[in-house]
């Protein structure tokens, strides 16, 4: 039999993953391709959005507005969309993203003991030039 605690979803993550998709949606298609959108959430139940740019794209924005979602801008050259939220010290305990998570990110994350159910790459990133730490 089945464990039946396998059954929920405690931290909300595939509300988080949908999320993550949906905001991520907004983007042209060329977009979708090159960048990553995450979404995480703290402990209070507050939700923020980031990406994979330094300054989040208006068409996101719009959409985090209508959505009541905080949005994170990392104003950094060659970061990850997850690791902006982590570094947004907003007490993130779980964090989506619209595509796999490189280990970098992966490894940070379990660092920081926060939650998260996208799959990862087992590898880093191949565009990053430095490593996904914490500042």
């Amino acid at each position: 039999m089945k464990d039946p605690n396998s059954w929920i979803d405690v931290f909300g993550l595939n509300e988080l993953q949908d999320l993550a998709k949906e905001a991520h949606s907004n983007l042209d298609k060329f977009a979708q391709k090159r960048r990553v959108t995450a979404v995480g959430v703290n402990e209070y139940g507050t939700l923020f959005v980031s990406s994979s740019t330094p300054k989040v794209d208006s068409k996101i924005v719009k959409w985090a507005e209508d959505n009541n979602i905080t949005v994170v801008h990392s104003g950094l050259e060659n970061v990850h969309a997850e690791e902006a939220l982590v570094r947004s010290n907003n007490g993130i305990i779980a964090i989506e993203a619209s595509s796999k998570i490189c280990i970098d990110c992966q490894t940070l994350m379990e660092e920081k003991n926060i939650k998260f159910e996208t799959e990862t790459t087992g590898k880093k990133s191949k565009k990053r030039k430095t490593d996904c730490k914490d500042g």
